[in-house]
């Protein structure tokens, strides 16, 4: 699956995937390649602490990876960070060896290593099936914000074969923005085949509702969530958060899923990081350039 997803992002979408693959050569991501840690811990001795979660790892080369490492690093305030990646790209249903029990993995790990850290405050991070993960974690690990870009979860909107056609005869936006058709239909193809993989593991019931989750919370984080307004299957998911306390919807205009690469070289994370999960009043301010969202990966 690696292999296809990596020549298919090539070729579909060029931009997205050499800006990735830039990125994993000059080291942003550590600890790549064949060592099996799936969580790395940087105790700093703040009294906050930030829980990034990996994605599927899809687009950017089919490479699971520590998420926004150096966006994190280079933050003014100081904090603990627990960089949490999912080797078989199925939002960490899975246990590191592929066996079942994920979930309950994932969960008992985030809270031992937050009670070893000593946190006052914690905030998660994520980006698709980790913006997933960062909410449906967040909710029961008692985090305070989640910062969410795009979330695949449930996962009806993008893995079922109705889904998959939908994306695939999407014309208008073929013809509006390619680069967002064919950015969206490999997210659901690869969604419908993850979708499969969860099935013959651990069945129906055992696939997370991370938003079903976070609304039958009786405490939960304050979330803003970012997606792409024209991308259906996540501004359906996004329309199960509308009215909801806490909750903060940022829809930018564009059909993609895959939204951390343009935002990022328009310098929006690091600003989002700051203000939204921190509090930390910026110079620039958190208002994120939509109208140049378009032209993000130019």
């Amino acid at each position: 699956m690696d292999t296809i997803a990596r020549w298919l992002s090539h070729i579909l979408v060029p931009e997205i995937a050499s800006v990735a693959q830039r990125e994993i050569d000059s080291d942003a991501f550590e600890n790549q390649g064949e060592v099996p840690q799936t969580i790395r811990i940087e105790d700093n001795g703040a009294s906050t602490t930030i829980v990034s979660f990996s994605s599927g790892g899809f687009i950017h080369s089919g490479l699971p990876t520590y998420a926004f490492g150096k966006l994190l690093a280079g933050m003014k305030e100081p904090c603990n960070i627990i960089f949490i990646r999912d080797l078989h790209r199925v939002a960490y249903h899975l246990l590191p060896n592929g066996e079942p029990g994920g979930l309950e993995f994932y969960e008992r790990e985030i809270k031992e290593a937050l009670r070893k850290l000593g946190s006052t405050t914690t905030h998660m991070i994520g980006e698709s099936s980790g913006a997933a993960a960062a909410v449906y974690f967040g909710t029961l690990c008692g985090a305070k914000r989640v910062l969410a870009m795009t979330m695949p979860f449930p996962m009806e909107p993008w893995s079922t074969p109705r889904a998959l056609f939908r994306h695939l005869f999407n014309l208008r936006e073929l013809f509006r923005d390619r680069r967002s058709y064919w950015d969206s239909l490999m997210i659901s193809a690869f969604s419908f085949l993850a979708r499969r993989t969860l099935l013959n593991h651990i069945g129906e019931d055992g696939i997370f509702n991370p938003i079903e989750t976070y609304r039958n919370a009786s405490i939960r984080p304050g979330l803003t969530l970012i997606y792409g307004e024209r991308c259906d299957g996540d501004a359906t998911n996004a329309r199960l958060l509308e009215g909801m306390e806490d909750v903060e919807l940022i829809p930018l205009p564009t059909g993609r899923h895959t939204l951390w690469i343009p935002l990022a070289r328009l310098g929006s994370i690091g600003t989002l990081i700051e203000e939204k999960l921190l509090g930390t009043k910026t110079e620039k301010g958190v208002e994120v350039p939509t109208s140049k969202v378009e032209q993000g990966n130019d």
